[in-house]
């Protein structure tokens, strides 16, 4: 990308380089990611703003970052990490390098528990809310969404990474709403639960564990190889940490409890 760019460079000119270093660095995307960082740093909604101000002239210090930007994108860091956020059920969750990017796909697990439960979206229904256990958590996408589909929830959030546990209550402070019970507690599996105020059987635990076996590591993409947290992609050669969850679930659901999860397909 060049550097020497005139201190009158506009729009169109800067992201035309944008563009064209992606293209060298063999970006797949290039048009759309360098659309998507520029956006993000002049605080466009939309990307059709980018022909209606192509003649808008750029400050130096905007064309600095939106160089860095390209570059981070150009040695394959994924566009999540470089803008800070991934839009995961129609909510913006914080996400950075110690927890996994939110894919649309695992938005289905989400779908599932609303239609399993849809009890749970009367307000005046007398009984109690739905008991929610997302293990596992990371940036919390699927507990939060789940109140949010949801609605009358008391939601406890698991993870051994106190990094991606700091994501999470960033995410429940900015997303839940205000009247909304949850907790967030670290630990390995469900010894996480064992300070929890409430003992409570779970009505529901979704969970998206490590279950990537390390032998396929080098057929993934480098965005996802190289960048997203090893703890939270891989899991032990065996699975036993996967056979753990399952096994250790039954005693933290009420009878008629499910436990819905995210697995690889072999």
């Amino acid at each position: 990308m060049q550097n020497e760019q005139t201190e009158s460079a506009d729009l169109r000119t800067v992201l035309a380089a944008g563009i064209q270093a992606l293209r060298l660095s063999g970006s797949e995307n290039a048009r759309l990611d360098a659309e998507v960082l520029l956006c993000a740093l002049l605080g466009f909604t939309d990307r059709s703003a980018l022909i209606l101000r192509e003649a808008l002239p750029l400050t130096a210090e905007q064309r600095r970052d939106f160089q860095a930007a390209i570059a981070r994108r150009a040695r394959s860091e994924p566009l999540a990490y470089i803008l800070g956020y991934r839009e995961f059920c129609s909510h913006r969750f914080e996400v950075n390098r110690h927890v996994l990017i939110p894919r649309p796909e695992t938005e289905l697990m989400v779908e599932a528990v609303g239609r399993d439960f849809p009890e749970c979206r009367n307000f005046d229904s007398p009984g109690p809310p739905l008991r929610v256990l997302d293990m596992c958590c990371g940036s919390g996408c699927l507990g939060i969404s789940v109140a949010g589909e949801c609605g009358r929830v008391e939601l406890v959030l698991a993870d051994k990474s106190p990094e991606a546990l700091a994501v999470c209550r960033r995410n429940a402070e900015n997303i839940l709403e205000k009247n909304t019970r949850w907790w967030a507690v670290q630990g390995d599996l469900f010894q996480a639960l064992d300070d929890l105020p409430d003992q409570r059987p779970f009505d529901v635990i979704v969970a998206n564990p490590p279950y990537i076996h390390p032998d396929e590591a080098t057929a993934l993409q480098p965005d996802v190889r190289d960048y997203e947290p090893a703890m939270a992609l891989f899991c032990d050669p065996a699975g036993d940490l996967l056979a753990r969850l399952i096994a250790e679930a039954a005693g933290h659901l009420r009878s008629g409890g499910r436990l819905y999860m995210e697995i690889a397909d072999r």
